[in-house]
């Protein structure tokens, strides 16, 4: 099996293109996941490619060049501490304390 070059993209987006722009994040080949997020990005797009070189041709040559997307700022991921994948638990599955915010589930 071969390895899986995991990279995160935070993107800035121009005024009222966050949806336009995700919606187009999501068909491009390599971005796994997209998400609309708070703080001083307006998306992170979480690319899954087989090459360092195509995590560069992705970000330069497909994302930069979705209209409204104005920047971007990547981090590549050298280890996996944790993952749930596609049978990640669900939220009923994180215990409440008393106060009411989630606990981390104990395995």
């Amino acid at each position: 099996m071969s390895d899986v070059i995991t990279a995160i993209v935070q993107i800035d987006c121009g005024t009222d293109a966050v949806t336009t722009a995700a919606n187009a994040l999501a068909n491009v080949a390599g971005v796994a996941e997209v998400y609309s997020v708070t703080g001083r990005k307006d998306l992170i797009a979480i690319l899954r490619v087989p090459h360092l070189d195509s995590v560069a041709d992705v970000v330069t040559t497909k994302i930069l060049r979705i209209p409204g997307v104005v920047n971007t700022q990547t981090q590549l991921a050298f280890r996996v501490h944790a993952t749930r994948g596609a049978d990640r638990e669900s939220i009923d599955d994180v215990p409440e304390s008393t106060t009411g915010v989630p606990e981390p589930a104990i395995r």
